[in-house]
């Protein structure tokens, strides 16, 4: 292998693992310019995607860095995941950005919003529901242990303790979820 493609090889791992585009075109016309920010990394490659359906080049800055560390990525991106395209196709870019926002509010203002229904009861059973299975097979275990190891007071008092309100966690959770909530005003 000459030099030359050693190095060529050397700076397009490098420009993957920063995040960089490493197709030639990006780096026409003048470099990048960030066409949008995206609140998430999901939201600006959904923005990057509808680009280059477009057929403008855009690429997301750092997309691994919001990705692997999601919990961190709004400490990491301040003011959102920039998107990028190529200097001299940002008009383009911007042309189509406000053509969608502009088509996001025409269909905001013709929809009537359809009644929506609250989800803090479909939460709740589903909390109940997962606190029962837990609470069903620690009295399992429990009552396991005292079958293997010889029955102890407090582990066949715990194990019955924990089925009955494993049983009632479940069944209140299941009750949650058959009731159907009321539309919101």
């Amino acid at each position: 292998m000459s030099d030359e493609s050693e190095d060529a090889k050397y700076l397009e791992d490098r420009a993957r693992s920063l995040g960089l585009p490493t197709d030639p075109e990006a780096y026409q016309d003048g470099g990048l310019a960030v066409a949008a920010t995206g609140r998430t990394t999901t939201e600006a490659e959904l923005i990057a995607a509808e680009l280059n359906a477009r057929n403008i080049p855009a690429w997301v800055d750092q997309p691994y860095a919001s990705t692997v560390l999601w919990h961190a990525q709004f400490a990491l991106n301040p003011d959102g995941v920039r998107v990028l395209v190529p200097l001299g196709r940002l008009a383009d870019a911007q042309r189509v950005l406000t053509e969608r926002a502009e088509a996001r509010d025409t269909l905001e203002e013709d929809e009537e919003p359809a009644p929506r229904r609250s989800l803090r009861p479909t939460g709740a059973a589903i909390f109940l529901l997962c606190n029962g299975l837990g609470m069903m097979v620690f009295a399992i275990l429990l009552a396991y242990s005292a079958a293997t190891y010889g029955p102890r007071l407090g582990e066949v008092v715990a194990s019955l303790l924990m089925g009955f309100l494993g049983i009632g966690a479940l069944t209140a959770g299941i009750l949650g979820l058959r009731t159907k909530g009321k539309p919101e005003d």
